[in-house]
């Protein structure tokens, strides 16, 4: 997969591949679960940031540029029941990079606030958490 063409539609499936880990995880089918299902294997470390703040929880523990974060919504667009998941390429100067379902294949950039109130407006609410994705040595 390459950076910026992954959208929550992707996610959905038992495994998948996200530039090259290989993520194993119990998960139903909903956006809204992919944060507590995530678990650190042998080839990568899950790493997890919960509630509201988790991007600037990850900022301040692991500092910038920070790459490979998934992060989960606990509602989809317009305040469906089954979440929203995305994946956040990397995080920059304060700058989210990420591609989302709205723009498939289209990479992204916002302030991390107007990334998380845009997400918030469209009725995704605030994050459940994310997941800082590292490969082990």
């Amino acid at each position: 997969i390459r950076a910026g063409t992954v959208n929550c539609t992707w996610y959905t499936g038992k495994k998948c591949e996200a530039n090259g880990f290989n993520l194993n995880y119990f998960h139903p089918g909903n956006g809204k679960d992919w944060y507590n299902g995530i678990q650190s294997t042998e080839s990568y470390t899950a790493t997890k940031y919960s509630g509201a703040n988790c991007l600037n929880d990850l900022i301040n523990s692991e500092g910038q540029p920070v790459t490979n974060i998934v992060i989960s919504f606990p509602y989809s667009y317009q305040g469906g029941p089954y979440g929203h998941v995305l994946y956040i390429d990397q995080i920059v100067d304060g700058k989210v990079y990420y591609s989302d379902n709205g723009s498939p294949g289209v990479r992204k950039v916002k302030t991390i606030d107007s990334f998380l109130a845009g997400f918030k407006s469209a009725g995704n609410g605030s994050p459940i958490g994310c997941v800082h994705l590292e490969a082990n040595e």
